[in-house]
């Protein structure tokens, strides 16, 4: 029966994948929301979750949550990792690879973002300023922010890649912000300034928002700049 019912939720959540009612990306809910949404124990959940992570459908982050993996492309995303590993890649230049892949998303994004997308922006942007003081949920929420720019671009690749190299450098971000407390006020300014850009459909402003945001993340990694991954 047990294991009915983890296959069975199993199920559910994979069909709300594919139907794209859970983007890609983002978080679950905790396991204790899910257990009471399906009417399961908690043990069902986890069975449930590992099922699917297998799969290759759901990245399972310590301390952080259950995540919409990217799937078809997890393969893709895995090898870049390993390279930029390998290679023992600077934290500078994976934010230098990740800015060019951003540059090219908004230009996209402004063009293609749909009322939903928006709305998304919207939503994101209203958790981040109720997660100011907590660094792990702030960041977690910065990060479905440019993967729904990157949605926009109705590009799976682009999104892979935004996740990608996002996640190397996520550590990495966490540790500095601490440091840096003031920053998530300016985060919010220029995430703020891409929302009402996208919704004017004006691709200079939003281009000046982001690199301004890359800008600050290269000043918070400057000290770190030596540092290999």
């Amino acid at each position: 029966m047990t294991e009915y019912l983890y296959t069975d939720v199993a199920n559910r959540i994979q069909s709300q994948i594919e139907n794209q009612e859970l983007a890609v990306g983002q978080k679950l809910p905790s396991e204790r929301k899910m257990s009471e949404h399906y009417g399961v124990s908690r043990n069902v959940i986890r069975e449930a979750l590992k099922i699917l992570t297998e799969k290759g459908m759901l990245d399972i982050r310590p301390g952080k949550g259950g995540y919409v993996s990217q799937g078809k492309n997890k393969d893709v995303s895995d090898k870049i990792e390993y390279t930029i590993y390998k290679n023992r890649t600077s934290l500078l230049e994976i934010l230098e690879a990740r800015e060019a892949i951003e540059m090219s998303v908004v230009r996209l994004a402004v063009e293609k973002a749909t009322e939903e997308n928006i709305r998304r922006f919207h939503e994101i942007y209203d958790s981040m300023e109720k997660n100011r003081e907590s660094q792990i949920n702030f960041l977690a929420d910065d990060m479905q922010f440019h993967l729904e720019l990157a949605k926009c671009t109705q590009n799976g690749t682009l999104a892979s890649l935004v996740e990608t190299f996002y996640s190397i450098i996520d550590k990495k971000l966490f540790l500095v912000s601490q440091l840096y407390p003031q920053r998530s006020v300016q985060a919010q300014n220029e995430h703020w300034n891409m929302i009402t850009a996208i919704e004017n459909r004006d691709t200079d402003r939003l281009i000046a928002s982001m690199k301004a945001h890359m800008e600050c993340i290269r000043t918070q990694l400057q000290d770190g700049s030596n540092e290999k991954i």
